[in-house]
């Protein structure tokens, strides 16, 4: 299994990017899934969410000023779409909510938060932050007494709550209301997603399962107030991540590259704490991941579900894409600190 080195993780995740930037078309729709080498494979299935999350990726790997082309055009098609066809008003209220596979879920909001602030930095048009506000009033809307969120809602002259299982939706929303306080300066978003965060932290909510999102919204939190009870319940999410050998060595790419993510957002919070030995720790695991990862990859660019599903999905794309271009990063950031320091 060969080494994943800085050079190889920046060539895998330019490509992955152009991929995914490819499958874009001239409406602004994603080609949301197709089978590797069948080209008669027909798809109707649409997920409104992970069309969200995918901008929001691509806005990330667009960072990298890589000579792509049509990315930058991509980017605008594929962002344009989601106010026109993805974005939904919630009742009587100002809230936006995304319709996904017959549910409101807190979710598609909570990723239109992250994909509209990405997008304001990108561009500097205020009108995504206003956008940004609009979707993260329903993320607050379904936050609850214990601090988790009200994940899926049947639509309907009242809409009510189905329950799921929705770690992911839990850390995707409380990351929204983070972000929506760094980009605002106001306290109400930064109040709840502390309030959130913390009762998250005293009962271990997602410890054991792959809460990577829970761990991008730590990561934020960090930045806005260093409280050692996030350090430590970040520390207990990644370490259940690292023991967990089935997910490593498991059959599917896109569980595999979301615990990357997660790692790779904990070893950031451990570096901005100084703590490069634990740092360097995770990113050894890390970089096992990514050559675990290498074997789902196609020299097209594209990855893949599984070896027994060779199927291509937006998902399965911006999660490893954003994990070999968070490690390559990584390393980048410590070659110059090395430098810097010799």
């Amino acid at each position: 299994m060969q080494i994943v080195t800085p050079a190889k993780a920046t060539a895998v995740a330019r490509t992955g990017t152009a991929r995914l930037a490819a499958m874009v078309e001239a409406d602004g729709r994603f080609l949301y899934r197709y089978a590797l080498h069948d080209p008669t494979f027909v798809s109707t299935t649409y997920s409104e969410v992970r069309h969200i999350a995918a901008v929001w990726a691509l806005v990330d790997l667009e960072r990298e000023r890589w000579p792509i082309p049509g990315l930058p055009e991509a980017i605008d098609r594929a962002a344009a779409f989601m106010p026109a066809h993805l974005y939904r008003p919630y009742g009587d209220t100002e809230a936006l909510c995304v319709l996904d596979e017959g549910f409101i879920k807190v979710g598609g909001s909570a990723m239109g938060v992250a994909a509209e602030l990405a997008l304001a930095a990108r561009s500097s048009d205020p009108t995504h932050v206003q956008r940004a506000a609009r979707l993260g009033r329903y993320v607050a809307l379904q936050r609850q007494s214990d601090g988790d969120f009200v994940h899926l809602r049947v639509p309907g002259p009242i809409a009510r709550p189905k329950p799921i299982d929705g770690t992911t939706f839990s850390g995707q929303a409380v990351l929204a209301l983070v972000l929506l306080a760094e980009a605002t300066g106001e306290s109400v978003w930064l109040d709840a997603a502390l309030d959130s965060m913390a009762k998250f932290a005293e009962r271990g909510h997602g410890v054991g399962r792959l809460a990577h999102w829970s761990l991008y919204a730590l990561e934020a939190l960090w930045r806005l107030r260093q409280e050692p009870w996030m350090l430590a319940y970040a520390g207990r999410l990644a370490e259940s991540m690292i023991a967990d050998r089935a997910v490593l060595l498991g059959p599917q790419s896109t569980p595999l590259a979301c615990q990357t993510e997660g790692l790779l957002a904990y070893a950031r919070v451990l570096r901005a704490t100084g703590d490069d030995g634990g740092a360097a720790r995770v990113l050894k695991r890390v970089a096992q991941n990514l050559r675990r990862q290498l074997r789902f990859y196609d020299p097209s660019g594209a990855f893949v579900h599984s070896h027994a599903k060779p199927e291509v999905r937006i998902d399965y794309m911006m999660h490893n894409a954003i994990g070999f271009l968070g490690y390559a990063r990584q390393m980048r950031d410590d070659a110059i600190g090395t430098a810097g320091t010799a």
